[in-house]
C-alpha cells in the first residue's frame, strides 16, 4: 500500500489576463476551482496506476474540505486517516500565466495541523510506502520516516518547496524526488556544491545522503539514479500544454505506486513519464491524471527509458 502524508488543498483558477498592478480593482465573470494539494494529487496518481493507497492529512469543517476527501473516497482512496482542524482547508491561487509559468499562492490552513500521530506504527510496513512533501511541518515528516525506517518502510520524498528540506530529513529517505530548479535549490539548502548539469548535480545528492533520486526536466524528460543504475528518459510528446499543474505529482504517484506493485524500475519509470505528460493535456491536478489504461496503451509507441551502470 502507498500511504501519503501530505497537503489537501483546493485549487482556484483566477482567469485573469495579467497581474493587477497595486491600487488596481480588476472584476472577472468567474473562476474556476478544482481539488488539490500536492499530497492528495499524488495519492490520486497511485490510486490510477493500480495501487492500493491512503491518504493521511487534516483538512477545516468546510466545504472545501469535504469536496477534496469526496473526491479522493471516489477513487476509492483510504481516507479515513484524514483529520478534522479547526483552521480552514488549505487552498492554492493560480493566477495568470502559460504551461508551466502560472504565479501559485498557497495558503496551507489546515495542513500546517498535519501530526506524524495520525499514523500508526502497524501501518508502517516492509511492503507499504510512505510518501511526503515539504508542505506540513518537517518535523511531523521526520517522525514517520524515522519509525518507518526502523520497520523497513520504504520512504519517499518530494522535496518540494526544498527550501524547508534538512539534512537529518534526508538521512531518512529511501527516494528523493524532484525537479531541475527544485535540485539545485536543494543542494544549496543542503549546503552541497551546485556545480555540473543535472546528472552531476542528480549524483551529488545520492551520494551525499545514499538515497536514489529521480529528478524532472520538463520538456527534456527525466533522469533517475535507483539501485546503482542510472536511467534517462525523453519527455512523452502532446500536442499541447494546457496546464502544468500536478503533473510532477502525476509522475511521482505512478512511479511509486507502479513501484509498490513490483513493477521493474523500467516500466515503472516509462509509465510516469508518459502519464506526468498526459496530465498537461487539460486543467485540473486530479481530474487531469490519466487511467493506467490510457498510460499502457500510449507506452506501446514510446521509447523505453536507456539505463547504464552509474
Amino acid at each position: 500500500m502507498i500511504i501519503v502524508f501530505g497537503t489537501l488543498n483546493i485549487d482556484i483558477y483566477i482567469p485573469a489576463g495579467e497581474l493587477p498592478v497595486a491600487g488596481e480593482h480588476i472584476r472577472l465573470d468567474g473562476y474556476e476551482s478544482f481539488p488539490g494539494g500536492k499530497g492528495a494529487n499524488q495519492a490520486f496518481a497511485a490510486s490510477r496506476s493500480g495501487a492500493k493507497t491512503a491518504i493521511i492529512g487534516q483538512i477545516g469543517d468546510d466545504g472545501f474540505g469535504r469536496r477534496s476527501t469526496r473526491n479522493l473516497k471516489k477513487e476509492s482512496i483510504l481516507a479515513a486517516g484524514i483529520g478534522m482542524s479547526e483552521k480552514a482547508t488549505g487552498c492554492s491561487f493560480l493566477l495568470p500565466g502559460a504551461g508551466e509559468d502560472k504565479t501559485i499562492i498557497s495558503c496551507a490552513s489546515a495542513n500546517l495541523d498535519a501530526s506524524a500521530d495520525q499514523i500508526p506504527n502497524e501501518a508502517l510496513t516492509p511492503r507499504n510506502m510512505v510518501v511526503a512533501q515539504l508542505l506540513i511541518p518537517v518535523e511531523e515528516t521526520l517522525d514517520v520516516f524515522e519509525r518507518a525506517r526502523a520497520r523497513k518502510c520504504r520512504t519517499v520524498l518530494n522535496a518540494s518547496p526544498p527550501q524547508y528540506a534538512t539534512r537529518a530529513l534526508l538521512m531518512e529517505t529511501d527516494i528523493v524526488f524532484v525537479n531541475q530548479g527544485e535540485l539545485e535549490l536543494l543542494l544549496k539548502t543542503l549546503g552541497l556544491d551546485t556545480d555540473g548539469d543535472v546528472s552531476t548535480q542528480t549524483r551529488r545528492l545520492c551520494r551525499a545522503f545514499n538515497v536514489d533520486c529521480v529528478t524532472t526536466c520538463g520538456s527534456e524528460g527525466a533522469i533517475a539514479l535507483y539501485q546503482g543504475m542510472l536511467y534517462t528518459i525523453p519527455a512523452f510528446p502532446i500536442d499541447r500544454v494546457v496546464d502544468a499543474t500536478g503533473a510532477g505529482d502525476c509522475f511521482l504517484g505512478y512511479l511509486v505506486g507502479l513501484l509498490n506493485q513490483d513493477r521493474d524500475f523500467d516500466t515503472a519509470f516509462q509509465y510516469a513519464s508518459i502519464a506526468g505528460s498526459l496530465a498537461c493535456r487539460k486543467k485540473g491536478a486530479q481530474s487531469s491524471i490519466p487511467f493506467l489504461d490510457g498510460v499502457r496503451e500510449a507506452a506501446a509507441g514510446f521509447t523505453k527509458p536507456e539505463s547504464v551502470r552509474a
